[in-house]
């Protein structure tokens, strides 16, 4: 760099600063131009994600049960969700008293040990969808529960 007449290293005149500041203009009107020259970018096409609706239905007599070597008992209300039509709703109350028996049977399978578990309920619910399904599949070739949601829980 060279010495201005302040006699100042890197000092540059006023007269030189001008001409730089105008092309960082001219340059900066230059990139505005040429960003607004090119093509607005297209959203990629996505094929729609296919969603199934669920649907539910209550199952509508509370089930009680004893808890096993117990004297609690367990009462619950449960409900289904099915993906699938009506078909899987009209299969269920067909069946219910084969249903209701069934999840009995497995309810009452449950100790006082199990009911501490923080994962008892998801467990039962599993249990229960299990034995709905291979029930109706044994009457009607169909299952078709998706899951199983209690609407009342209580243990006394």
């Amino acid at each position: 760099m060279a010495n201005g007449p302040s006699g100042a290293k890197g000092a540059e005149s006023p007269k030189a600063e001008a001409p730089k500041a105008a092309e960082a203009k001219g340059a900066d009107a230059k990139g505005a131009a040429a960003k607004d020259s090119r093509p607005a970018p297209r959203p990629k096409q996505t094929p729609d994600k296919v969603r199934f609706e669920q649907t539910y239905m209550e199952l509508e007599r509370t089930l009680l049960s004893n808890i096993t070597n117990s004297r609690k008992v367990i009462s619950l209300k449960i409900a289904i969700m099915t993906y699938y039509d009506q078909r899987v709703f009209d299969n269920v109350k067909k069946h219910e008293f084969a249903l209701r028996s069934a999840i009995l049977d497995v309810v009452r399978q449950t100790t006082e040990a199990d009911i501490v578990k923080p994962s008892f309920r998801l467990d039962l619910a599993e249990k229960i969808r299990l034995t709905m399904n291979a029930l109706l599949e044994k009457y009607e070739d169909f299952g078709g529960v998706e899951e199983v949601h209690f609407t009342e829980f209580v243990v006394q």
